[in-house]
């Protein structure tokens, strides 16, 4: 009887042990938000960037189209330490060119970031070290919005949200 206990005992931490091990290699998989492709959809990224970290949330609204690019106006929530500070800007946003749109952001975004965490030290660099997997909210299928360049999308992603991490050195 002895044994027969302990046997159990065993198969049971086993179990346990199977399924936790299985829910930790999987989670995270299989996001139906996760856009096509592989990360970082066209953004660059520098993982290893040294500096000051801040960590938050960005937020972009693609409002209307004109020409090649969308009026946006972007939301950046950035924490250092216990610092949270939330930050504004507007801008023309490249369509479909994830590249030139981080590039107008960091513009957009960079003398904010450095006036409020950094005394406005304008020889510092920001690098993205990490943007989380992204939702995009779009149109409702009522409105159309084509654009020339790609006449069958007749619709763009209204919001664009995602979770991201900065160097600034």
């Amino acid at each position: 009887m002895k044994r027969f206990r302990t046997n159990i005992i065993i198969c049971l931490v086993m179990l346990m042990s199977a399924t936790i091990l299985s829910s930790i290699s999987f989670a995270g998989t299989g996001s139906p938000e996760q856009p096509p492709g592989e990360p970082p959809y066209g953004v660059a990224i520098q993982s290893d960037a040294a500096g000051a970290k801040l960590y938050g949330t960005i937020t972009i609204e693609y409002r209307s189209l004109t020409g090649n690019c969308f009026d946006s106006t972007i939301v950046l929530r950035l924490r250092k330490g216990h610092d949270l500070k939330t930050f504004v800007a507007s801008g023309c946003l490249a369509f479909a060119d994830p590249g030139l749109q981080q590039q107008a952001i960091t513009m957009l975004m960079k003398d904010q970031i450095l006036n409020y965490f950094f005394n406005g030290d304008t020889s510092l660099d920001i690098k993205l070290i990490s943007l989380g997997e992204y939702v995009l909210v779009p149109v409702p299928a009522t409105q159309t919005c084509p654009h020339p360049e790609d006449p069958a999308n007749t619709c763009h992603d209204e919001f664009m949200m995602a979770d991201i991490t900065i160097a600034v050195k």
